[in-house]
């Protein structure tokens, strides 16, 4: 049952990481490719900091990140839905004002 906190922890530490990065890239020409790009960078920084956070003064702990590769999957998928949305919305405007 511990995973639950841990889970939502990572969960809002990646996406809070994940919109700095997004904002970061804003000037990349294809969305796709800067929403992978940002999500697979951030789900390396969570690896590596869970992974120093886990060893507790030893050596790099990998099963401590293992959590936020997973939970920036989940990041990058809503992400991706958004993006879909934000697409047909614009699509339908378009049709909307070509129309009248």
């Amino acid at each position: 049952m511990d995973i639950i906190p841990y889970a939502l922890g990572a969960l809002l530490a990646c996406g809070i990481v994940s919109r700095i990065l997004l904002w970061l890239m804003k000037r990349f020409p294809d969305d796709v490719i800067r929403l992978a790009l940002a999500n697979g960078l951030t789900a390396v920084i969570g690896f590596v900091i869970g992974g120093f956070g886990a060893a507790n003064g030893g050596p790099f702990e990998p099963a401590g990140g293992l959590i936020y590769p997973v939970v920036q999957i989940v990041v990058f998928g809503i992400d991706l839905l958004a993006l879909k949305g934000r697409r047909a919305a614009k699509a339908a405007a378009r049709a909307e004002r070509e129309e009248g």
